[in-house]
């Protein structure tokens, strides 16, 4: 019988959608157990410090950073710190023997994924895209539990390992009283999405100036998150602007302003979706284009595909476009209704339970061996 360990390590980092899905489910944990102690590892990174600084788990960072940069000396770099990352994360391992190792994706996740492989430490992965990522295909296929977003992928796993759980989020819809006029919500997470606001603005200073064709568009109540990469530019430039228009640096509650909201324009991340999902949202996707293995188009495809949203690729949104699905939208009630219908086929509110659940079932099967 092995000794049972009271240790989980998480890891998974290089965006928040690698760490968030993680502290869900590190919460869901500790509901269950809370004598269980919970590790994260991530990438020494200042997203990475900065997120998990502020969840108040304990947290080690390894030296590894993305090979998908345009500068050849970026990439050098990361190759290599590679074996570094990995020797870390070995002994790290080595040194906690936790029960299990789950890892959230990106490539903050490989090395610790790869070392308890090494150790005989089982581990899990959760993936959250369309198209699974580098590192399921790779480790992921070799791991003990393997737990899918999207439920039709599973043709590329050992289906018997395979659980179908969604999106872990901590994301909890609410009910709000809501605005006579229609109201768009337009975000791109804590960095913002820079030609979604480009558009955005464009479109909005059409509809400021009144010109022809866009004057029809001041009715609608714009609230516009850019993020805190351009978020002093674009304040400037709406300064002046006499339209319905809140402009935000961050949206602090995403549950409260998701539920006021009547459309959305956003990007196709997982964890987006996935919020859109148990919302109800009625939104257009315009999906990252250089997200690694094109997932957050295949992402919005999954959507799109059945009538669960619309969506646009970034080469051709533009002011006009954006009219057009805005006049489609205000003008046809049941086309949103029919969206916010099928969007919420995909909505997993207990993902992050479920999956504690089973890490803590196997947990206490393997302890039995």
């Amino acid at each position: 019988m092995q000794k049972k360990s009271n240790k989980i390590i998480l890891t998974g980092g290089g965006t928040g959608g690698h760490i968030y899905p993680g502290l869900a489910v590190a919460q869901a944990l500790q509901k269950i157990d809370p004598d269980l102690k919970i590790i994260f590892v991530g990438a020494d990174r200042p997203l990475d410090k900065t997120i998990l600084l502020k969840i108040g788990y304990p947290f080690y960072l390894l030296p590894i950073g993305p090979l998908n940069v345009n500068s050849t000396l970026k990439k050098i770099i990361t190759l290599l710190g590679i074996p570094w990352a990995f020797l870390k994360a070995y002994f790290l391992l080595l040194r906690l023997r936790p029960s299990i190792v789950m890892g959230f994706g990106g490539y903050a996740s490989f090395p610790s994924l790869v070392a308890a492989r090494l150790l005989g430490i089982p581990f899990a992965v959760w993936e959250a895209n369309a198209h699974p990522g580098l590192v399921t295909r790779t480790i992921g296929k070799r791991a003990n539990l393997i737990f899918l977003n999207f439920s039709d992928k599973d043709e590329l796993f050992a289906i018997k390992k395979v659980y179908k759980y969604g999106t872990p989020t901590r994301f909890k819809p609410v009910k709000v009283e809501k605005s006579n006029s229609f109201r768009v919500l337009v975000f791109g997470g804590s960095s913002g999405a820079r030609a979604i606001n480009e558009i955005v603005y464009a479109f909005l200073a059409k509809v400021n100036a009144g010109e022809q064709g866009y004057e029809k568009y001041a009715a609608i109540e714009f609230v516009h998150q850019i993020g805190s990469t351009d978020y002093e530019k674009f304040k400037k430039m709406y300064k002046d602007f006499k339209i319905k228009l809140d402009v935000r640096e961050f949206i602090h509650n995403m549950p409260e302003e998701l539920a006021k909201a009547d459309f959305l324009i956003c990007r196709a991340g997982a964890s987006t979706v996935a919020e859109i999902a148990l919302s109800k949202k009625a939104g257009l996707l315009v999906p990252l284009p250089w997200a690694a293995d094109n997932h957050q188009v295949l992402n919005a495809k999954r959507l799109s595909d059945v009538g669960a949203a619309l969506l646009v690729e970034q080469k051709d949104f533009n002011p006009q476009k954006l009219g057009e699905i805005l006049q489609q939208v205000t003008e046809n009630p049941n086309l949103i209704s029919n969206i916010e219908e099928k969007v919420s086929a995909f909505a997993n509110q207990d993902s992050a339970e479920k999956i504690a659940k089973k890490l803590l079932d196997y947990i206490s099967y393997k302890s039995l061996l």
